[in-house]
């Protein structure tokens, strides 16, 4: 099953709050083609089909082993963690088998503590290292083993109650932060998180969200799975000029005398136009600050954040966790 059939699943409602960028409120752009130059914006889910060929997705030998990988990694940091082996699944030649019994915690309530993680993905490519959803494999619920595929398995076992599930869950969405460049694979990966909670409250409860509870999940994905210029913490391809345009009657946010003060001194010379700052949902202090600034949090306090990328090793102090 590919992810794009996940597009039926949905209301045109909660895939629009999908497809747009919380930090300007317009659709996710397309980088500048080479007629006119300028960026091109995401319009719709035509362009889910139009473009998909020419992008550069991964194949299913591909997917296969990147999902491997993130399995291996991601039970190097649960080892950790937990002290101990195999919480959540035993690796194979071939893959993983997933563990049977619930996860267990010598207290009680330190299950909490494992799905308040504040987690950052610096290069989200195409979500597996949240969920495994959406592959051409059509793993089920059970067998998947991103970060938030192993939060929502422990959610399910201890939560009684839609409310507390709800709850649990947008909390735990609230401190996932991931990036990602490419409209497409960004899409992607916003899609496969909303549906992979789809599917975990179904099989608690057996029956599917709210609407007004899955449009909440939407817009905390839509907002913590961010379009960005990794390395300028900005907006890819949004002209300072045209977001102000935006925010003339809405509410000042913070910072945004300052952005307009940069635009003005950009546009008084001859110096390029200023790129509009990626603006995200810090999770401890439960408001909104530019990318840049949560960087330098993570910096200060990188025990604090589990940060999940391939090529970077982490380390983790397990009497953080004291358990």
């Amino acid at each position: 099953m590919s992810w794009q059939s996940y597009l039926q699943e949905f209301d045109d409602s909660i895939l629009d709050i999908l497809l747009r960028d919380k930090t300007t409120g317009k659709p996710l752009v397309f980088p500048p083609d080479q007629t006119s130059g300028r960026p091109s914006p995401f319009l719709g889910l035509e362009d889910l089909y139009g473009v998909q060929s020419q992008k550069d997705m991964p194949d299913e030998a591909e997917e296969v082993q990147t999902l491997c990988s993130w399995n291996r990694k991601l039970n190097q940091l649960d080892e950790v963690w937990f002290q101990r082996s195999g919480v959540f699944n035993t690796p194979t030649a071939e893959g993983w088998i997933p563990a049977a019994d619930p996860v267990y915690f010598e207290d009680p309530f330190h299950w909490k503590k494992y799905v308040n993680q504040q987690i950052y993905v610096p290069d989200l490519d195409w979500g597996a290292a949240l969920t495994f959803a959406g592959t051409s494999e059509n793993l089920p619920l059970n067998e998947r083993m991103g970060q938030l595929d192993r939060e929502l398995r422990l959610v399910n076992e201890n939560v009684r109650s839609q409310q507390e599930w709800q709850k649990r869950t947008s909390t735990m969405l609230a401190r996932m932060l991931g990036c990602a460049k490419d409209p497409i694979r960004l899409f992607r990966a916003r899609l496969c998180v909303l549906e992979t909670c789809r599917e975990a409250f179904q099989a608690r409860f057996g029956h599917l969200p709210s609407a007004r509870d899955e449009k909440a999940l939407a817009h905390i994905v839509a907002r913590n799975l961010f379009q960005s210029e990794d390395e300028l913490n900005t907006v890819p391809f949004q002209e300072m000029e045209e977001t102000l345009q935006l925010s003339l009657f809405e509410e000042s946010l913070p910072g945004q005398q300052q952005m307009m003060e940069m635009a003005k001194a950009a546009m008084s010379d001859s110096s390029p136009m200023v790129q509009m700052p990626v603006r995200v949902h810090r999770p401890i202090s439960q408001r909104t600050c530019t990318l840049a600034e949560l960087r330098k949090s993570m910096e200060r306090k990188p025990q604090n954040w589990r940060i999940l990328s391939l090529e970077t090793p982490q380390t983790e102090d397990p009497a953080e966790n004291s358990r």
